[in-house]
C-alpha cells in the first residue's frame, strides 16, 4: 500500500513537471489509478477471509522453531 502510496507521489510530480500536456494527463491518471488502489487495499485489510465454502475465515499464527510468526489460513 505504501509503495502505491509513493508511486502516485512520484507520477503526480512528474505530471506537474511535465511541460507535455498529454504526458501530464497519461502521469496524472496512473496517479489516480494508484490511490484508488491504495484506498482499496487499504479498505480490505483487516477484513476476515472468506473460506472456499464461502464461510468467514480468519487468520491464524504460530511461532516457528526460529521465533518468526507464521500466518496461515
Amino acid at each position: 500500500m505504501l509503495l502505491l502510496q509513493e508511486t502516485a507521489d512520484v507520477l503526480e510530480r512528474r505530471a506537474r513537471n511535465s511541460a507535455d500536456p498529454v504526458q501530464a494527463a497519461v502521469l496524472g491518471r496512473g496517479a489516480e489509478k494508484r490511490r484508488r488502489d491504495a484506498d482499496s487495499l487499504r479498505s480490505r485489510l483487516g477484513r476476515p477471509l472468506a473460506s472456499s465454502d464461502g464461510r468467514e475465515q480468519a487468520p491464524s499464527t504460530r511461532r516457528t522453531g526460529n521465533g518468526v510468526a507464521e500466518f496461515r489460513m
